[in-house]
């Protein structure tokens, strides 16, 4: 099943209202894992006021505890952050089909099969980005 691309914005407290503006149709909204429960529900209730009915709202979490807290705000996407393959397996239950599941951290070829394997729905792999290696290109032209 081909996934579309979407943006992910990560926004420390989504309390900026120009966030909101700032973003097309197409975005997401990420909350990072530094937030209390009342300042995630919070963040998440200001976010579903902002955002049109076909944006979706992530919330990054490490633990059962902070998957509890996600699933009890609303989230539509949880960002499965570091985890083991036993306890991805085990959120992954734990969530069901209430939200869709994102694993990341710790992916390459050697573990995303493992990974897959735990029912999650969404891979990111940030060594697209932070672990390429660099191209020593020239712009240097001879006739």
């Amino acid at each position: 099943q081909r996934i579309p691309h979407t943006m992910k914005i990560e926004v420390e407290v989504c309390d900026r209202d120009e966030v909101a503006e700032a973003l097309d149709v197409g975005a997401d909204i990420l909350l990072l894992d530094n937030m209390t429960l009342e300042e995630l529900a919070a963040a998440v209730s200001r976010a579903r006021q902002k955002i049109p009915h076909t944006m979706k709202i992530e919330v990054e979490v490490r633990d059962r505890e902070e998957v509890a807290e996600a699933l009890e705000v609303g989230a539509d996407i949880l960002l499965l952050d570091n985890m083991s393959l036993e306890e991805l397996s085990e959120a992954v239950e734990m969530i069901g089909d209430r939200a869709v599941t994102e694993a990341s951290g710790g992916v390459n070829l050697e573990t995303v099969r493992g990974i897959a394997e735990t029912g999650v729905r969404l891979i990111s792999v940030g060594a697209l980005t932070h672990s390429c290696r660099a191209a020593d290109i020239s712009m240097l032209f001879t006739r």
